[in-house]
């Protein structure tokens, strides 16, 4: 009998012990910040079957992301059998292998998931960025709304998922919508950098075309100077442009936005409420540690003669690479009012004016006047419930009570069998 009891626990000890190593083969983190390299990472295609569904500006590009917030809410629609994420994952971490993970669902890693780094990613021999191509199946997954994220596994077996990527996929179809288009403003044959501490502000003279409205304004890749994962950031005040930064700035502030916890050579997206068609000018003040961008060359010249970039007021060249987003300003359809049914007619009146007849009111020896109310009969009383019902509701409970018992007889049988043997 020992000896069966000694399989037993022992069976229950390596069930445990191989637990903990499966469990462990993979540390996971939310996301690279966490695990303590402070990098951005992007998504700059999404393919379904093959084909181009979400293209965010010039491939490889720094400003180039998917933003979901304004496409579909996060969530690619289908129905497809596959799906291809594209893009870069900003890290000198060694990272050995590219995958993806669907839901709770352990990852799935493939050797030509992993692609060489963007051509701005590799800098003096240094990789600072490694690219990744994933094709998933999702052929299996329904209309419910499913979490795709792209993961990175280091040399020591720890994965990293890409949380700050929220991508969902459904095999419902989605209803048509505008889809927003990213334009860099800037060339990207410059050097340096540019730290906005050394000014007391920096501006942005921009246009939003005719028919669009402003999603976002981007300086690219915003260097730190491998400041801290905290605490970095800016103030950026939008006006109405009405000629000259000085006439502008008097104007009455549009909206603000206000930048924190930037992380190093991040793109410092800058969001306003609503923006519509105009000319405005975007100033950043109010600087918490370093912070600034990358000189570009110049405005590329489709903009060059509409945008503008300032320094402590005064126009400034080169400026830092900076892309703007923009969307179709479709303006809502107006709800229907209700329609408002005719007034009552009012009550006719006879030829002296007076509006019909007084009601006379009941008097004391008129036995219709008012009759009391008939008393409420009380409410029944509900019926207590029935011994089969309380036997019924014990059952479970006296059957668990049993089983118990009987495992603990069987022990001390055990035992004592054991002990007689002896």
């Amino acid at each position: 009998m020992k000896k069966v009891l000694a399989i037993i626990i022992a069976t229950f000890m390596l069930i445990g012990i191989f637990s903990t190593i499966e469990s462990s083969a993979y540390v996971k983190y939310d996301s690279l910040d966490d695990y303590g390299d402070a990098t951005n990472s992007a998504l700059y295609m999404i393919k379904g079957d093959g084909v181009d569904l979400y293209a965010a500006g010039e491939t490889g590009s720094q400003a180039a992301t998917v933003d979901f917030l304004f496409v579909n809410k996060d969530t690619v629609h289908g129905p497809f059998s596959t799906l291809t994420y594209t893009g870069w994952f900003g890290t000198n971490l060694d990272i050995v292998k590219v995958g993806y993970a669907i839901g709770e669902e352990e990852p799935v890693f493939k050797d030509e998931f992993k692609t060489e780094p963007p051509q701005w990613g590799t800098q003096s021999g240094v990789n600072y960025a490694t690219g990744y191509d994933i094709t998933i199946d999702v052929s299996g997954l329904g209309e419910e709304k499913t979490l795709i994220k792209p993961v990175v596994m280091l040399e020591d077996n720890t994965v990293l998922e890409a949380t700050f990527l929220t991508i969902y996929y459904s095999s419902k179809p989605a209803e048509e919508e505008a889809k927003p288009e990213i334009i860099e403003l800037t060339t990207n044959d410059g050097s340096g950098a540019f730290n906005f501490c050394s000014a007391g502000s920096v501006a942005f003279k921009i246009v939003v075309p005719e028919g669009k409205k402003l999603v976002k304004f981007t300086i690219l890749g915003s260097p730190t100077w491998n400041g801290p994962p905290t605490g970095v950031g800016l103030k950026a005040t939008i006006y109405k442009w009405t000629g000259d930064y000085t006439e502008s700035t008097d104007n009455e502030e549009l909206d603000e936005y206000y930048e924190e916890d930037h992380k190093d050579n991040a793109n410092l997206d800058i969001v306003y409420e609503y923006i519509p068609a105009g000319e405005y000018l975007i100033v950043c003040t109010d600087y918490t540690g370093n912070i600034g961008g990358w000189n570009a060359g110049r405005f590329v010249d489709t903009y060059a003669s509409t945008f503008d970039y300032f320094v402590n007021g005064e126009s400034a060249a080169p400026p830092v690479k900076c892309a703007i987003t923009i969307i179709d300003d479709i303006a809502p359809e107006p709800t229907e009012v209700p329609a408002t049914e005719a007034p009552t007619d009012p009550p006719a009146t006879d030829d002296q004016g007076d509006v019909g007849t007084a009601t006379e009111a009941p008097t004391a020896d008129d036995p219709k006047a008012t009759d009391a109310p008939k008393t409420t009969d009380a409410p029944k009383t509900t019926d207590a419930p029935k011994n089969n019902e309380k036997k019924g509701a014990n059952t479970g409970l006296i059957i668990g009570i049993a089983a118990g018992v009987v495992a603990v007889a069987a022990i001390v049988v055990g035992i004592i069998v054991s002990k007689k043997r002896k």
